[in-house]
């Protein structure tokens, strides 16, 4: 059995808005465990979506959703809450393995004090929590940056091609079935 597991945070930072990501606010917004993501995403068309599709299409694969939360667009994300939701998920990575990959549901545009690439610094502290052996996959929105450190620590990027946003869910299908492949 091909274990996968998901953590990770979705946010659209605008860096001209005065109203910042607040840790409040995320947990207002909420943030989910477990069974509580699958409930939420399971049949919608999000990123999250399609990496369960894949999974359960695999037949031999566990997907295990740890943690996730997105907020609204709006300000960066402060120092205090990247640090909670990044430490949440790390955590929930390293207590819950081994892992054979990691599928990362993230937007590709969070910004945050101190980090301009706050996507970026988070695939690089999966990746060194999990090692250069375990695949990690990203499916991100078509508005993210795709910088140099997401690409350098993910062993499969795929991005949304369409706006409106209706192929989230393909993408991540896409995603996933390139990550397990890999796996096997």
């Amino acid at each position: 059995m091909i274990r996968i597991a998901t953590a990770g945070f979705q946010h659209e930072s605008n860096t001209f808005s005065s109203v910042p990501a607040s840790l409040d606010k995320w947990q207002r917004s909420g943030i989910l465990e477990g069974d509580a993501i699958r409930r939420e995403y399971e049949t919608s068309q999000a990123t999250l979506a399609g990496f369960f599709a894949a999974c359960a299409e695999a037949g031999d694969v566990e997907f295990v959703p740890l943690v996730f939360t997105r907020l609204t667009p709006m300000g960066a994300m402060t120092a205090e809450a990247i640090e909670h939701i990044m430490e949440r998920c790390l955590q929930a990575i390293r207590d819950n393995g081994p892992w054979d990959a990691v599928l990362l549901p993230q937007h590709g545009a969070a910004v945050s004090d101190p980090f301009p690439d706050a996507d970026g610094e988070y695939v690089r502290r999966v990746r060194e929590l999990v090692g250069p052996k375990v695949p990690i996959g990203l499916a991100l929105d078509m508005h993210g940056n795709v910088s140099r450190q997401m690409v350098d620590n993910a062993d499969v990027t795929t991005v949304y091609q369409t706006n409106p946003h209706i192929d989230a869910r393909l993408q991540a299908i896409h995603c996933a079935r390139l990550i397990i492949r890999q796996v096997r």
